[in-house]
């Protein structure tokens, strides 16, 4: 791939969201660069760094966010949405997002911004056909796609460099990594690495200082969790986005899906209850009763069981004093008697080990 083909972000205009890019846009470098940076610095290098003020940053950067899907995809900004493997429907929900963002059409009750796409898709082409069959997307020629088995034997930071050049190309303002678990491999990278995190989003970080608004899909992590902690893996991936949404299954019917949402932008709702319908969602926030409960089943466990637990070692009570406790609050199992669980902070966390001979005890801190 040639550098004409290629522009790198530093070689971007020096004026609008791309001089804002050149400014802020750097990624951390890899662990080998950042003890090569560290060991071999020279003093003189830091005259090449730039420091702005508030004034030149308004003067570089639109005021206004520009919305491709108002509240939750931005051009400059890393949206992160995450949700349970094969149930939540993450991708069913971006694919249509996508199809609102290339016809410029309403989504979630907003006019998106039209756009053309560029996706990475771990999907293999059968499965991915059907996924565009349903969303209406079959045809298309301002939708691009690169599937993982055509980049895995690639470097990540090819990969993504390559992406934004095929955004450039077609003047697409969207480019989306579904799932970026997947693609992290490209980089040798582990999920719950923070390391290896930083390593994996800094070339996407530095796609969205130049401009492009850049979707992350992951996944859930099994214990669930709340907005901002249910991914997979390691938190340095959600701290390096700006939007952060959580897919999951609502109450009431098998199409409704409750979106919960962390942000740096006011715009962003905390909460959505939507319904696929048709080819598209409508809003459901105006009827509850198709509204997700707010904690996973093991949540509410661990909720229920703090509430009741004693707070003291001297009354800890056992597994069984614990059901009748329990009872009329909880359907659900407390843990074997051979798991001894303290209840910490709403998580089921390390035990507190009874003394030899004596029952083992479930105790709340």
């Amino acid at each position: 791939m040639s550098d004409e083909a290629t522009p790198r972000a530093s070689e971007e205009g020096r004026t609008g969201v791309g001089a804002l890019g050149t400014i802020l846009g750097r990624g951390r470098p890899g662990r080998q660069g950042r003890r090569a940076h560290h060991e071999h610095a020279s003093p003189r290098r830091t005259d090449a760094l730039r420091f702005v003020t508030p004034a030149e940053l308004a003067v570089s950067s639109p005021r206004e966010v520009a919305w491709l899907v108002h509240g939750y995809i931005a051009e400059g900004a890393v949206t992160e949405i995450n949700g349970r493997a094969k149930s939540a429907g993450k991708t069913t929900f971006l694919l249509r997002a996508v199809r609102a963002v290339l016809d410029g059409s309403e989504f979630l009750g907003r006019a998106a911004g039209r756009s053309a796409v560029v996706y990475l898709s771990e999907e293999r082409v059968v499965t991915l056909q059907q996924g565009l069959a349903r969303a209406r997307l079959l045809g298309r020629d301002d939708l691009a796609f690169l599937l993982w088995n055509e980049a895995v034997h690639r470097k990540w930071a090819d990969v993504v460099e390559a992406a934004v050049a095929e955004c450039r190309r077609r003047g697409a303002r969207l480019l989306i990594v579904d799932t970026l678990g997947q693609f992290a491999v490209l980089q040798g990278a582990g999920e719950n690495s923070a390391a290896d995190a930083f390593d994996v989003l800094g070339p996407l970080q530095r796609a969205a200082a130049s401009g492009l608004a850049v979707v992350i899909v992951r996944h859930e992590r099994k214990a669930g969790g709340e907005v901002g902690q249910s991914g997979r893996g390691s938190t340095a991936f959600t701290g390096g986005a700006d939007i952060v949404i959580k897919v999951a299954q609502g109450k009431g019917s098998p199409n409704a899906r409750v979106l919960t949402a962390q942000s740096r932008f006011d715009e962003t709702p905390r909460s959505l209850t939507i319904e696929l319908a048709g080819d598209g969602y409508r809003i459901l926030d105006d009827e509850p009763e198709v509204a997700e409960e707010a904690e996973t089943a093991r949540e509410r466990v661990a909720r229920e069981l703090l509430a009741v637990a004693p707070a003291s070692e001297d009354e800890a009570a056992t597994e069984r004093e614990l059901r009748g406790l329990l009872a009329g609050r909880t359907s659900r199992t407390v843990p074997p008697r051979r798991h001894r669980y303290a209840a910490r902070a709403g998580h089921p966390a390390a035990p507190w080990r009874g003394q030899a001979g004596r029952p083992a005890p479930l105790l709340g801190i």
